[in-house]
Order: structure tokens, then sequence, then C-alpha cells
């Protein structure tokens, strides 16, 4: 009888790789499923994210659409929030103990479609007019009005290259280069073809980089099913002439971000890549049997993560990332946070010790995410496909943790395979064989043999391939798994 022989070993880097485009293969990444997990929070450790709070419960009375942030004078250190509603409604989050103030009577106009501070005031905007406002603290007697916009499209706010601001308007590019009234504004500083409906802005700090479509609804979502003529540009800011423009043929557009040297586009139909000298391609797929099926994100979900990591709410219940936090450390693509709810519509990332994550979902919910946060959140991780080319029978798997559980602590594995139609390794968690703290108190690595006389009817031994290695993580920091089993001789069917 042959010996066991280590088979899987996913530890170090592995965690860093991201998930992958397709659930059958690694490729572009190691998980098909990553839920709750930043792979930067410790890199080279699979340590769940921060768990959620509610905060605002009682004064936060609907979806808050745009969020951005100013340090206040009054109160030395600490930072404040403002989010907006589409309903002309306005609140503020104190970001030191995530307090929440109603400040709607302060406002007259909108600002639930993009807001952002430019030249000392908070700059908002509504479906129809561009205002700015005093801060700390906003008056609707300090309210001016700065630009007319077009009804209904996005008019998510950014500052270019050049300092000016600038705003979508359907088919033009907006620049806002006063606070104090209309003049020296203009609502089609930039003008597109009139079929053309500009969703987002960025900037590479030289261009300002443009995306849109030709779907003539406000909201692409909403559109009847088709391909469109979509574009990302790159604009000099100077004249009516594009740098660079790329076209490529989706549903439609909802956005763009820059990490590092990559122009990332949120797509119907695939999230893209791309820089000034290379064509849109595709960074990962959103349909065609791929491990992310999300909806598009809503403009005021694109947020940063420092400067080389992009975040976006999905339209969901899910807040997914790309990007790394060092140039030694490679990229991935990753699913920060799940939440049970119905949409994500803002988020808002405040960096630091702390590392605090704000974000709005439907039915008037606002969680906050702190580094400071004790409570022990459940990450689940599974692996993509993987055929080894030969049989093996299953001997065991083993967890090694960087640090001894503590309590509420747990790590559980299942290992299936022929498609999850058939078991190597039973669902441990709730049996003896659970790596918790309850069985296991203080104890710092788990070997996971095959349960004894409690394997399911589907239960096999023998296998060739992997579809499913799913690991359930509460709270604890797991270094390195391995998974061994024995080298059968090839010349034999793999069958129950």
């Amino acid at each position: 009888m042959s010996e066991p022989k280590k088979i899987i070993e996913i530890s170090g880097l592995d965690w860093l790789k991201g998930i992958s485009t397709h659930p059958y293969i690694p490729v572009g990444g190691l998980f098909q499923q990553a839920t709750n997990f930043n792979p930067f929070n410790r890199p080279g450790i699979y340590f769940p994210s921060q768990a959620a709070s509610t905060i605002g419960t009682g004064v936060i009375l609907d979806e808050i659409r745009s969020m951005t942030s100013y340090v206040s004078s009054a109160v030395a250190g600490v930072s404040f929030v403002l989010g907006f509603s589409k309903n002309t409604r306005l609140y503020r989050i104190r970001t030191d103990n995530m307090s929440v103030e109603n400040l709607s009577t302060r406002i007259a106009n909108d600002g639930g479609w993009g807001s952002i501070i430019f030249k000392n005031k908070i700059v908002y905007a509504g479906s129809t007019t561009l205002t700015a406002n005093s801060i700390p603290i906003p008056r609707v007697s300090a309210e001016v009005s700065l630009l007319t916009l077009d009804n209904a499209y996005q008019h998510k706010p950014h500052i270019g290259p050049d300092r000016n601001l600038y705003v979508p308007n359907k088919s033009n590019v907006a620049r806002v280069t006063s606070v104090t009234g209309t003049t020296g504004n203009s609502a089609s500083f930039l003008a597109f073809e009139d079929d053309v409906i500009v969703r987002g802005l960025s900037d590479d700090g030289i261009h300002l980089i443009i995306v849109g479509d030709t779907n003539s609804a406000t909201n692409p979502t909403v559109s009847a099913v088709g391909l469109y003529r979509c574009f990302v540009a790159f604009w000099n800011m100077k004249s009516q002439d594009l740098t660079r423009i790329w076209e490529f043929k989706d549903n439609g557009v909802f956005g763009v971000q820059v990490v590092e040297d990559e122009v990332i586009i949120h797509g119907q139909t695939n999230i893209y890549t791309c820089s000034i000298n290379s064509k849109p391609r595709v960074l990962m797929p959103k349909t065609n049997n791929t491990n992310i099926t999300s909806g598009p994100p809503e403009p005021g979900s694109l947020v940063k993560m420092g400067d080389n990591v992009a975040l976006w709410g999905d339209g969901v219940k899910n807040i997914y990332g790309y990007g790394r936090i060092s140039p030694h450390l490679p990229k991935s693509f990753f699913h920060l946070h799940e939440i049970a709810n119905n949409q994500t519509y803002s988020l808002f990332y405040d960096g630091g010790a702390t590392d605090k994550l704000i974000a709005a979902f439907g039915s008037a919910a606002l969680y906050a995410f702190t580094g400071t946060t004790t409570a022990n959140q459940t990450s689940t991780t599974k692996i993509a496909g993987i055929d080894f080319k030969q049989p093996y029978e299953f001997s065991f798997a083993k967890v090694i943790l960087s640090q001894k559980l503590s309590a509420g602590q747990s790590v559980d594995l299942e290992i299936l395979t022929d498609e999850g139609d058939n078991t190597v390794l039973r669902k441990t968690d709730g049996t003896a064989n659970s790596f918790s703290h309850t069985n296991f108190p203080g104890k710092k690595s788990h070997i996971f043999y095959p349960y004894p006389g409690t394997q399911a009817a589907s239960s096999i031994a023998v296998f060739e391939d992997l579809s499913d290695i799913q690991i359930r993580n509460i709270g604890a920091s797991v270094r390195r798994v391995e998974i061994w089993g024995k080298p059968l001789r090839p010349d034999q069917d793999v069958y129950k």
C-alpha cells in the first residue's frame, strides 16, 4: 500500500490569488468562492473581514446614494461623512463613534446623484441641479446653484488632473471652476454625439477618463437586451479632441476606476481592464458559467481603498474589490463583504489605524465595518476545481493556524468530487470532528480524517478530481491547509 502524499497545499501567496474567473479551473485566481475575505488584511493568512454593525437605526429614513467626508476644525482629529439620499435628505456620520444625525432641514436641493468636497465646499448633484454648500454644517441659506443638469442621468462629480471639477451630464461632460455661482461653469464643456450617455469619470493623473454608451435608458439595466456601442475615452481637458478612445460592445457601462496603471470599466456582462495604450479586455466575466454573476454597481458604490485597491457594490448584497496594497504583492479580485440585504447603494472608505468602511444598502440600512470590531465574522472559501490526472484515495486533511483558537472561533472543511455529487470529506461543522474552540480549546492545528460511520450515502474515497474544497472560517487565522491522499494505479476506473 502506498504512503499518503501531500496533493494540495494552500498557504502564503495562495491566499492572495483571489477569485477565479470560472468554477472548474483556477484561472485568474484560486477560489470559486471567497466571501467576507480581504486577502490584504493579513497578507499570507486566511482571516475573515471585519464584522458589520448597524448604525443610524431610526435616523436613516431612506437609501443613502452618495457619501463624502471632511475633517472638522471644531472636533480635532475627527472626520465626518455626509450622506445624501435621492429624496433631498442629508445625514451626517461621525466616524469616531459612528453616531448619525439627520440634517435634512439644512438643504433644499437634492444630492443623491453624487457629492464631493471641492474648493472647501460640499458640492452635490441632484437629478437636475448641481449645488455648492458650506462645510462643516450645510445651510439652506448657503446653497448656491452651479449648473442645470439633464434630468435623471448619472452626475457623479470628479476632480480632474487640471484641478477643475467635471460632471457627467447626459451626452456631455460639464466643467465647474467656480463654487460661488454659475459664472465660468459649463454644462457642456465636452460634447459627445447625441445618442451617447456619459456614465462615469476618473483620471490617470494626466487625462480625464470618460466611460459611456449608446444605451438610451437612464439606467442600462432597465433596457431591452442587446449590445450597444460602449467606450472609454482619455481626454486632455483642453479641446474637443480626445487623446484616445477605445470602443467595445456590451449592454451598457456603469462606471470607471483606476488601479495603478489599469483602468477598470464596469459593464453589464463583463468587468474590463485597459489603459491608454491597450484596448479593453475582460478582467472578470459575469456571464457564461462564471464565479461572478453580480448586477451592475451604483455610482455611489465605486470607491478606492487607498490608492491601489478599488471597491464597489454589485447591485445586490456584495462588496467586491480588486488591486493590491503593495507592488510586492499580486493583484487580487476579492469578495470583501456579503450582507443579507437587497442592494448596495453607496460606500465610503476611511483609511488609517481603524480601517473604517461604511456601506449603505436598500431598506435604509447603513453598516459600519471597522478594524476594531471584535465579533467573529464567518468567511467561506471554496477552491476552484482541480484535476489530478490520476486517481487518489483520500487520507486526511490538515489545518494549521497562525495563532491558537479562542472562544467562538472554528475552522471546518468539506471536500466534494464529481461536480459536487459525491463527498470525499463530509462537512464537519456541528460534529465532534469540527475544529472549534469548544471541541479543541487552545489548539493550533487539526487533522480531519474521514469521519467514521457517518459519511453520507454519496460518499466516495477515490477520486481523480476535486470539484469543491470548502473552508468555513469563523474568526480564525489560518496559515495553511493541506490535503493528503494515497496515489493509486492509473489503470482502474473511479466509480462508486
